[in-house]
């Protein structure tokens, strides 16, 4: 095989059923690279906003810990031997570490076109596979995947615990009025977060402010239900307006 030239890999690659964490070293450094900022933004982390330059990345190690599939210990040990490499490189800021992908460049040449954005959609799912049952496991908190919209047409997916509770405190301090479009059923903390992650990799390059994005409803609701079928959970029940 040439080690020459590139193909384009779209992100929803990790939501994929047929591929399941634990990542390799590879796949991890590649997961960076697709959730790496593609232009200047800004990205709330808890309760602070974090400003990201092209090619950074804001993640905590216990996130990064539950998307690969490692240990905390073993994902700081990965930071480490990339810094070593000359391939990424970590700093501390508000409680999260953003990691800053080097020769970003010569990964990402081209900036997506208006018409590569505007419709997301994760790849096909083969439902069934031969000899394989995915093993089941319990979790006793429960949380659900949402997605709310806000009076400037802005919108967001995100999960919680208490819906309502969070409802409450995106509302306080936003002048625009925030609603809640669809949700998921019941997800272990685990499912939730996978479901979240792949969904918003898939429509990356669509946020605008923080964690809000400048999408159709249609889109953004496409592909959440598309990450929810990788899991095997049924679609979001939708929200009457009113």
């Amino acid at each position: 095989m040439s080690s020459r030239g590139y193909v384009r890999l779209y992100r929803s690659i990790f939501a994929h059923e047929f591929f399941r964490p634990p990542f390799s070293d590879r796949e991890a450094f590649m997961w960076l690279i697709c959730e790496a900022a593609w232009r200047p933004r800004q990205r709330r982390v808890g309760q602070f906003f974090v400003e990201l330059d092209r090619g950074e990345v804001a993640a905590s190690l216990r996130h990064l810990a539950d998307i690969w599939g490692w240990k905390v210990g073993a994902v700081r040990s990965f930071l480490v031997r990339l810094e070593r490499q000359e391939m990424a490189r970590s700093r501390a800021e508000v409680g999260v570490n953003i990691i800053t992908v080097l020769n970003y460049e010569k990964y990402q040449l081209d900036i997506p076109t208006e018409g590569e954005r505007q419709e997301p959609v994760l790849p096909p799912v083969t439902r069934s596979m031969s000899g394989y049952s995915k093993p089941r496991r319990r979790d006793a908190a429960q949380c659900s995947v949402y997605v709310m919209s806000s009076g400037d047409g802005c919108l967001k997916v995100g999960i919680s615990r208490n819906l309502s509770r969070r409802l409450g405190e995106l509302q306080t301090g936003n002048p625009n009025p925030i609603r809640v479009l669809a949700e998921s059923v019941p997800l272990s903390v685990k499912e939730a977060r996978a479901i979240e992650s792949a969904a918003l990799l898939a429509l990356a390059s669509h946020r605008a402010k923080g964690e809000w994005l400048v999408c159709e409803k249609h889109s953004v609701l496409t592909v959440v239900n598309a990450a929810l079928a990788v899991s095997g959970k049924p679609a979001l029940c939708e929200r009457s307006v009113g």
